[in-house]
């Protein structure tokens, strides 16, 4: 019984970290932004909501700072 519940325990983690990289990808592939609107927002306000957010860094960076939080 106690090697089944290792056993289980040993594939969550697995699991849980390719539903988890899945999601972000399937996020990130969908159309547009989270702040798009109908109204086009200034360059500048739109350079904010990146640099607050870390949209302007690499894909991969993001991923990692989204693991790591």
């Amino acid at each position: 019984m106690l090697s089944y519940i290792i056993r289980r325990l040993l594939i969550i983690i697995p699991m849980a970290l390719l539903v988890v990289t899945v999601t972000w990808v399937l996020i990130r592939m969908a159309p547009g932004n989270f702040y798009s609107s109908e109204k086009k927002l200034p360059a500048a306000v739109e350079a904010n909501i990146k640099k607050k957010y870390g949209l302007d860094k690499p894909v991969i960076q993001q991923y990692g700072i989204m693991m790591w939080n």
